[in-house]
């Protein structure tokens, strides 16, 4: 009897002390990490495209791998209210809200699967666009998609311009002309636009204008529809082309090129068409044709390369010239192309499809002549670029006079709606052998936009960092030091030689005399300029006087300031009387951080200070919501986002989770910092 009670006992015994199925997990070592493989590199995510709402409550992305198909998110800055779409493969995706931040639009491009498909198919890969409620998490897509724009501040309105429609007819005889969709946000309400080539919301939304292309021009012109009343009106019609649309910055003036066919040349032949007053509901037509003007240069005609663009005071309208291509001055292999493709278009695509021959090899073998100023190689870089070049001139309405501000002697110009005067460079005398040892030199000049008259502000200069906004101040370094040229004084002057500190960059170690520490830009108001010493940022005076140390005690504390963070797309310039961003580094730490300058107060105060990276810094338009990346060795960037201060931020995105399941290095110490001795020990 004893011994058969034993024996269960000793059962029940050692199943009490059998380990459970949970002591074995925990006993279990934890599963190893991977390595980083090559599949896994191709499926890396990352983050591109974010943007902030205006309010500061949303922020939108896309998320991409290195390889495959994408999705946009659309989330909440400080809830958790998240929207997630597939938008397909390819490069960056549309991605836009509305001005008063209560919609969201985004194109999704076909998938990986589909592109591929499309194109074995030899079907067009077209884009359709999804439209997001941001309160309600409605959504509604729309087919065949080219390009999408929210109307501007009162966004009320969005439209949706849709690809041409395929055709059989030589490419230069196609209509440009496709259907435009109007669509009123908060009815849903659709106006269907035809034949439309270019649309442009004005900034403040208050008038579209669009141009419209038809078969055989029937019908071609400028429209503008005001968004407010509905009333639509014509603005210019006739048997061209019309083209490059643009608004002033206000939205009461418009311009835009009017091209024509003209038996003699292969290049239309364009005229100008510019209007003002529509602030008034009343717009009134300039217009400005060269062929009937004697002082415009012979054989030339506008460029539709460059868009026309009305000055600031309305007192002329900048454009391009160019020497249009004469019929027969056309090289053969564009003959030849242009003839296979007229006999192509009179075939049906399926038989032109298969008559045609793959391209004859070439060799490929670069010469270049001793004499040619660019290398073969620079050449070829920026072919499109000296196909597009162009002439900037300008026409002055009142005085209806024709003003040219390049010409063959100073290529080079540039200017903006603001500018009082034009900046023009020349490197002619210096492109070979800057071509031969690198050493880019330039002459600079200032040109009257009134007269176009050049005067030589600087000869042979090597950094020129660019004119004050409204162009009357000119900023180059020359020899350790920055000179401002006064346009209108014709005179320069040595705005460094007083301050206590050194602006060459020590630290460059090409084989340079004197390079310069960084320009970080004008003032709005054109009267100082930034410029960095390599530790500090020093605010100085353009006409002389004393400059400011903002930044204080960078060479002190061993700490550089490197650059001012720009968060405002609209800004021309620095404001000195706003707090002001600047990225700062430690030269022994290497910590990085983000630091912040108050008006009229001496020092900068450190907003964010780590052993971390801090980047794509963005700031809600009308909220004081920040947004920034924060990144490290072993944390991708992910986006942060926080108040005024930078403090606490908020963690709004998880790249990091990619991270857990890899078998990440951790890093090595390379310098050991001690703040008494300086040493390093690598």
């Amino acid at each position: 009897m004893k011994r058969a009670r034993v024996l269960p006992i000793l059962l029940l015994a050692l199943c009490l002390s059998w380990p459970s199925s949970s002591t074995i997990t925990a006993l279990e070592p934890p599963p190893a990490k991977s390595a980083l493989g090559l599949a896994d590199i191709l499926a890396w995510k990352s983050i591109s495209s974010a943007i902030v709402s205006d309010d500061g409550k949303w922020l939108a992305y896309r998320l991409s791998p290195v390889e495959g198909d994408s999705e946009v998110v659309v989330r909440q800055v400080q809830g958790d209210k998240e929207y997630r779409f597939g938008c397909g493969e390819g490069g960056g995706a549309d991605l836009a809200f509305s001005d008063d931040s209560a919609w969201a639009a985004f194109s999704i491009a076909p998938t990986r699967k589909e592109a591929a498909q499309l194109k074995k198919q030899k079907k067009p890969l077209q884009n359709k666009v999804s439209i997001l409620e941001l309160a309600t998490g409605k959504t509604s897509e729309v087919p065949k998609i080219r390009r999408f724009a929210f109307s501007g501040a009162t966004s009320g309105w969005l439209a949706l311009h849709r690809y041409a429609p395929e055709s059989q007819l030589p490419e230069k005889d196609r209509p440009k002309g496709s259907d435009l969709i109007l669509r009123e946000l908060t009815t849903g309400a659709e106006l269907n636009v035809g034949n439309v080539a270019e649309f442009s919301f004005d900034k403040p939304g208050r008038w579209i204008a669009w141009s419209v292309d038809a078969l055989e021009q029937a019908g071609n012109g400028i429209v503008a529809r005001n968004l407010q009343t509905g009333l639509v009106l014509p603005l210019d019609s006739g048997k061209a082309a019309f083209e490059r649309l643009g608004w002033t910055e206000t939205g009461d003036a418009l311009a835009a090129l009017r091209g024509v066919e003209d038996k003699a040349f292969s290049d239309k032949l364009y005229s100008l068409v510019a209007f003002t007053g529509f602030e008034a509901g009343k717009p009134v037509k300039t217009t400005y044709d060269p062929a009937g003007d004697k002082t415009f240069p012979a054989g030339m005609s506008l460029s539709p390369h460059r868009a026309p663009a009305w000055l600031d005071d309305r007192s002329g309208v900048l454009f391009g010239i160019r020497s249009p291509k004469k019929k027969g001055d056309e090289k053969p292999e564009a003959k030849a192309a242009e003839a296979k493709e007229e006999k192509a278009g009179d075939k049906p695509k399926a038989e032109a499809d298969k008559t045609e021959l793959d391209p004859e090899e070439k060799p490929d073998l670069v010469l270049w002549h001793y004499q040619d100023k660019r290398l073969q190689s620079q050449q070829q870089v920026e072919e499109d670029r000296d196909k597009q070049f162009s002439f900037l001139s300008m026409y002055r309405p009142a005085e209806r006079k024709f003003v040219r501000l390049a010409t063959d002697a100073i290529r080079d110009v540039t200017a903006s709606p603001r500018s009082r005067w034009a900046v023009g460079t020349d490197d002619s005398a210096y492109e070979l052998g800057g071509s031969l040892d690198g050493r880019r030199y330039q002459d600079v000049y200032a040109i009257d936009v009134k007269t176009g008259e050049s005067k030589l502000a600087a000869k042979k200069v090597r950094w020129f960092s660019g004119a004050s906004p409204d162009g009357s101040r000119l900023l180059y370094y020359q020899d350790g030091h920055y000179f401002v040229f006064d346009a209108g004084a014709g005179q320069a002057s040595n705005i460094t030689q007083g301050v206590p500190t050194s602006f060459v960059d020590d630290r460059d170690d090409h084989n340079v005399v004197k390079p310069p520490a960084p320009s970080l830009g004008w003032t709005k108001d054109g009267r100082s300029v930034l410029l960095s010493d390599g530790w500090d940022l020093w605010l100085v005076p353009a006409a002389g006087g004393s400059a400011t140390n903002l930044t204080l005690t960078g060479r002190k504390e061993q700490v550089r300031y490197q650059r001012r963070l720009v968060l405002d797309r609209d800004e021309i310039g620095l404001d000195p009387d706003k707090p002001m961003l600047v990225a700062f580094q430690g030269e022994w730490t290497k910590k990085n951080g983000i630091a912040r300058v108050q008006p009229g107060k001496a020092g900068a105060e450190a907003l964010l200070w780590d052993d971390a990276s801090f980047s794509r810094v963005m700031k809600a338009k009308n909220a004081d919501v920040f947004v920034y990346t924060r990144e490290t060795h072993n944390q991708p960037p992910d986006l942060h986002a926080a108040g005024p201060s930078l403090k606490d931020g908020r963690k709004l995105t998880s790249l990091d989770a990619q991270v857990a399941k890899y078998d990440w290095s951790a890093g090595r110490m390379l310098i050991d910092f001690k703040p008494d001795e300086k040493t390093i020990k690598a």
